[in-house]
């Protein structure tokens, strides 16, 4: 079965889609680290872009960005298990990084902007030379997809998120592992309080854990969300933590107490991706719905709305200097906005990037295309994934399954005895479109497994 992707169904009520970690600014006991192995980064001029541009790079999926703090680099990694390094100025392709062998999910930057870190699907995580492109070294630990990173503010720690349902903390220098914590799900984003005491994971029911450093103990449990969290974020000056769910809402919390201190409504599907500014004055959140929306995280009003990408948007990130956002999107594409330092609204902000490698509607001889079928391929797993109930089976349940080259399920047939009896289990009913009278249909197989398995491949035209 080829680009398989792994995800455990959980029994109890209805699947929840996600885990996150954050970390909060808690009085906790300070655990006894050692010093940074890194530089403290330096001041930078402001970042000033030119008028336009287009970075022309990826095949597919643009999952993770990360800008280094010196203002110098963006790294984008996609589905394609491709990591582009740019020049954020300029925007030249500096490298294109092989090494992973399935989808990059997270990329992050270390403090002195050396190191970039990724994470994928083949549960490895790798250490690259930000400037050279050379792979430093390869992190083995996790049986599951990684699905997060983060660097401790000092550059000494990288913590690392599966869906194995663990945490581990390593000595980014050595490459050594140090700790590592038993999360109650799988996680999804991680988050170094600014003091590295803490450390907080999210879960599928919506819930959060927090984490001692000092000896891996969890200190405290609080509900965030009805639904799973996608996304977390620490605002810079310590006093705002934001989580994002699949419940289409954002949620603002006082670091200090814990308490809610606004919920941000605006987005009509899954929020996916958060971003606070440096100057913590902006926070930027992406999502389902593909629009990108600007808050006031001490009103928690909306400053503006960018319409832009044509798929969900899975990644943003804010240059140093707050003037600056990058977005990706499944929609192929790496865009770069220009955000107005006087007032921050739809009239004074620019999109300074184009679309990369936007393509019209396919035609049926076209759909065979090793793209196409990469990206109809993702359509399909997301959409049963976020559809799916908790189901108990012993047996292996085979599907074929017909998609129309816009991504709509036109219909389906179990292939194995399981499959039958337990088709109506499954979304594949709820997600049908009905009769769709076309002949642009590509057929894919679907395998859902007794161990929590879900995969999804074309049955032909993949090599």
């Amino acid at each position: 079965m080829i680009q398989s992707q792994r995800y455990h169904w959980k029994y109890p009520t209805i699947l929840t889609l996600s885990t996150i970690t954050i970390v909060l600014g808690l009085s906790w006991p300070k655990p006894q680290f050692q010093p940074s192995v890194f530089s403290e980064p330096k001041t930078q001029e402001p970042l000033r872009l030119p008028a336009s541009k287009t970075l022309l790079g990826h095949s597919t999926w643009v999952y993770a960005l990360a800008i280094s703090p010196n203002n110098q680099y963006l790294a984008s990694a996609s589905y394609d298990g491709k990591i582009k390094i740019w020049n954020l100025e300029t925007g030249q392709l500096l490298h294109s990084l092989s090494g992973h062998t399935d989808a990059i999910e997270t990329l992050v930057v270390s403090p002195d902007s050396k190191v970039l870190v990724s994470g994928g699907w083949d549960n490895r995580i790798r250490l690259w030379n930000l400037e050279t492109g050379e792979l430093i070294r390869t992190l083995k630990g996790h049986i599951e997809d990684v699905k997060t990173l983060a660097i401790s503010y000092d550059g000494k720690w990288l913590a690392s998120g599966s869906v194995d349902k663990t945490i581990k903390l390593w000595n980014l220098s050595t490459g050594k592992k140090h700790l590592t914590l038993k999360t109650s799900d799988w996680v999804r984003s991680i988050v170094f309080n600014s003091d590295t005491q803490t450390l907080v994971s999210g879960s599928e029911n919506g819930s959060v854990e927090i984490w001692s450093l000092t000896d891996g103990k969890r200190l405290q449990t609080i509900t965030a969300h009805s639904q799973a969290v996608w996304s977390v974020a620490l605002s810079p000056d310590g006093q705002t933590l934001a989580t994002a769910s699949t419940d289409k809402t954002i949620k603002l919390w006082d670091l200090n107490n814990l308490q809610l201190q606004q919920t941000l409504k605006g987005h009509s599907r899954a929020v996916l991706s958060l971003a606070f500014s440096p100057d913590s004055q902006t926070l930027a959140s992406g999502g389902y719905d593909k629009i990108i929306r600007l808050w006031n995280p001490k009103t928690g009003q909306q400053m503006s709305q960018w319409e832009g990408h044509k798929k969900p948007i899975w990644s943003v990130a804010f240059s140093p200097d707050s003037q600056i956002l990058a977005s990706g999107s499944s929609d192929e594409t790496v865009k770069l906005w220009e955000i107005s330092s006087s007032e921050r609204s739809p009239t004074n902000n620019t999109l300074i990037s184009a679309e990369v490698n936007s393509k019209p509607q396919l035609a049926a001889s076209k759909i065979l295309s090793p793209q196409t079928l990469v990206e109809l391929n993702q359509i399909l797993y997301n959409s049963i994934d976020q559809n799916w109930q908790s189901v108990r089976f012993n047996d292996t349940l085979v599907y074929r399954v017909q998609m129309t080259t816009d991504g709509k399920i036109a219909s389906y047939q179990p292939m194995n005895a399981a499959a039958s009896d337990w088709v109506a289990e499954t979304p594949l009913e709820e997600l049908r479109q009905g009769e769709i009278l076309t002949q642009d249909l590509i057929e894919f197989e679907v395998l859902m497994m007794p161990s929590g398995v879900l995969e999804v491949a074309p049955i032909q035209g993949w090599d």
